[in-house]
């Protein structure tokens, strides 16, 4: 059985908010052996954002959001939705 893929939205804008979402990450790596997409790690400098947050969204079977203050009122989290 292939492992699910959950890709990890949250926001940038806050070091509280990055660590969440690194926290995240680990537990579904490794306490739940799944495939997570994270901005962290797995886009790079000169990426089309918005290419591959669609990319993440579309290949996900699921999305945990790192849900804060920040989070809501940040313009890429209205983007997503």
């Amino acid at each position: 059985m292939e492992p699910l893929t959950y890709f990890i939205s949250y926001t940038t804008r806050t070091k509280e908010d990055v660590a969440w979402a690194k926290w995240v990450e680990w537990v579904l790596r490794v306490k739940l052996n799944s495939k997570p997409i994270i901005q962290e790690y797995d886009f790079r400098p000169g990426d089309n954002f918005k290419e591959r947050m669609h990319d993440a969204l579309i290949r996900a079977d699921f999305v945990v959001c790192v849900l804060t203050r920040t989070y809501l009122e940040s313009e890429n989290c209205r983007n997503e939705y």
